[in-house]
């Protein structure tokens, strides 16, 4: 039998932990979840070597939610998938990570088809996303630069902003939520309140 699947319990991996399982599962996995757990960057740096040598090529779902992937952690993250594709990754989950705009700009240098070709699903559900970062977002979206995600799911974005003022945060998204831009997406989700799981279809 050949394990393919691999999902931490939350609280239960530290830094050297993730290096270690990294550096022995990584090669086999089609799904990854260190969600809950900080990784450090330790962990990332590895994960990074990881992805340079061409031993996450068969990744299709990676959970990173909540896993502390700031800053230089991000960093090194994307300067990975820029030297080695993420080629069949489908779905990523960087939810719970607080992203301010130097993150949002590290991400959104990725979100291609040169780094994510095939990736259908984003999760960036309370990732603290301000104005300019949706701003940013949209850029990628209407530079058609996502040409197969079926499913954007950014709830919790601009939940600290009254009712009334909420439309214009969210209105870049708007001009560039368009067939030519997004051909494939299915799956919108803004809802502003934790706990709420259901997406609202586009």
């Amino acid at each position: 039998l050949r394990l393919t699947r691999f999902a931490a319990a939350e609280n239960s991996v530290g830094p050297h932990e993730a290096s270690q399982i990294l550096r022995q599962l990584v090669p086999f996995l089609q799904s990854l979840s260190l969600k809950g757990n900080a990784v450090g960057l330790e962990g990332i740096r590895t994960f990074a070597e990881e992805i340079r040598a061409g031993r996450a090529a068969s990744l299709k779902s990676l959970d990173l939610e909540k896993t502390g992937l700031v800053k230089e952690r991000l960093e090194t993250f994307c300067e990975a998938l820029k030297e080695k594709p993420l080629a069949v990754l489908e779905t990523l989950n960087l939810s719970g990570n607080d992203f301010e705009d130097f993150e949002v700009k590290a991400l959104c240098s990725v979100l291609s088809p040169s780094c994510l070709p095939c990736l259908r699903t984003l999760w960036l559900r309370f990732c603290g996303l301000d104005n300019p970062g949706i701003e940013r977002i949209a850029q990628v979206l209407g530079d058609g630069q996502l040409p197969r995600l079926e499913t954007l799911d950014l709830e919790g974005t601009g939940c600290e902003i009254p009712t009334y003022l909420r439309g214009s945060f969210l209105s870049p998204l708007s001009k560039t939520l368009r067939v030519s831009c997004v051909p494939c997406l299915k799956n919108l989700n803004l809802m502003r309140g934790r706990g709420v799981e259901n997406e609202e279809a586009v």
